[in-house]
């Protein structure tokens, strides 16, 4: 059988709602996912799970040579739920034998409860599982004495409620789902390997708009990529996407996940942006870069703590920032310099012209970083002098172009960074990394 990467987990609901197709009401769809792994839960642990099926996330398994890969029942939810049942605090769950120890635990923990409070405060989603099943069983009740020609259909569903492992009286109920979370763990491999045997591929081919899944496939790479620092995970993960971009799926489509439109451009941009983290950071640790000039900086921070009253003024130094920051990623540097002062202080951003353009860096926290300070541009090879100098010696300094955030910052900017470079340019900038790169 073939092994292959779990990578993303896939919502059902987004799937159903964002990508379904045909005449198949998406009730049906639901209980596809739900049915199947229902069969799966009872073939391996003989069990029938009373309300969650594990089924309202598929995983997308890779071997990172296409752009979506084999979908499936999702075993990262069945052992999030197993977690967040026996309220065992994992932060990152890794499926070892430690796990298998604090199951263990927590199991000989269940078994000795003895009162609903006791559950409740030890084991609140499983004692959730106790009060939904007495209610379902006080509905059967009503149902019977209704009419009596309910009665086979109540036994029914009584039969039902039994083979789920559940009863309403608290002594019983342990004892049995003691015994059932003990099958879940013990038996837990076996599940996830009858998993690997199926995929929905053939199901979503039919019933499914392939580009829209393969969209929102991208989408959930481009998250992982947003929620790690790991550059090994960024990089693994920005191939898929790009096997995506390169892929013959239509690129026109778009969902909805979240409230955010997902299509083409959104992808591109964040991938786009993604790629700029895996750059070299260039650092030369010896020095502040551009310091402030003497008493500047306390009148900054009065000048912070006064904007900081007024809601307008934040926003726009919000959207101001926010637009600095756009702009600088939507450009095509080859690394970031960074010196001591990398917080709020001033930040570079190197050409393969060997134009260096440095400013302050946009700290969302500190929304007056968005303004009142200079655009300053150098050349590599007088970066060691002049990123020494303050503004008020650097702003004077024949070998230092300053550049006010005017109206038309951007185009002064671009006009920089956009000239052609020679082949010299480029080796000298290569060695210049070379030289400070960490």
């Amino acid at each position: 059988m073939e092994k292959l990467k779990p990578t993303v987990n896939l919502v059902v609901e987004t799937l159903i709602d964002e990508c379904s197709i045909g005449d198949l009401p998406k009730e049906d769809h639901y209980a596809t996912f739900d049915l199947n792994n229902r069969v799966n839960i009872s073939d391996i642990f003989r069990y029938k799970k009373f309300k969650n099926d594990f089924a309202s996330y598929l995983t997308c398994y890779n071997d990172g040579k296409n752009a979506i890969g084999i979908i499936r029942n999702s075993y990262a939810e069945f052992l999030s739920c197993l977690v967040k049942y026996l309220n065992i605090q994992e932060g990152e769950i890794i499926d070892d034998d430690n796990l298998t120890k604090k199951f263990y635990q927590k199991i000989e923990e269940l078994s000795k409860i003895k009162t609903e409070q006791e559950l409740r405060e030890k084991f609140r989603w499983i004692w959730g599982d106790l009060i939904a099943g007495r209610e379902y069983m006080q509905i059967t009740r009503k149902l019977e004495k209704l009419d009596p020609r309910y009665a086979e259909e109540c036994e029914r569903r009584r039969h039902y409620f039994y083979s789920c492992g559940m009863r309403e009286r608290l002594k019983a109920f342990i004892k049995v789902q003691t015994e059932v979370y003990s099958r879940f763990v013990n038996y837990r491999e076996e599940y996830k390997e009858k998993l690997e045997s199926k995929n929905y591929n053939g199901y979503l081919r039919k019933h499914f708009d392939l580009d829209k899944i393969a969209i929102y496939t991208a989408h959930e790479y481009l998250k992982k990529c947003e929620e790690t620092t790991d550059k090994k995970t960024i990089e693994e993960y920005l191939n898929l996407v790009k096997n995506y971009l390169d892929s013959n799926y239509d690129k026109g489509v778009s969902i909805k996940v979240d409230r955010t439109i997902i299509d083409i451009k959104n992808i591109i941009s964040r991938y786009e942006k993604q790629k700029k983290r895996l750059l070299p950071k260039v650092s030369h640790v010896d020095w502040i870069i551009i310091p402030n000039s003497k008493g500047e900086q306390v009148k900054q921070h009065v000048k912070a703590r006064k904007l900081s009253m007024s809601v307008e003024k934040l926003n726009n130094l919000k959207a101001h920032g926010q637009r600095k920051e756009d702009f600088y990623e939507s450009t095509d540097y080859v690394a970031e310099i960074v010196g001591v002062l990398s917080n709020k202080g001033y930040i570079g951003y190197l050409y393969e012209n060997g134009e260096i353009i440095f400013d302050r860096e946009y700290v969302s926290c500190h929304p007056s970083t968005a303004t009142g300070n200079a655009i300053y541009n150098l050349r590599i090879y007088d970066f060691e002098t002049l990123s020494k100098l303050n503004k008020a010696k650097l702003k004077n300094h024949p070998k230092a172009k300053k550049i006010v955030h005017s109206k038309k910052w951007e185009e002064k900017v671009s006009e920089i960074i956009e000239r052609e470079a020679t082949e010299k340019e480029k080796e000298d900038v290569k060695q210049f990394i070379k030289r400070f790169q960490k």
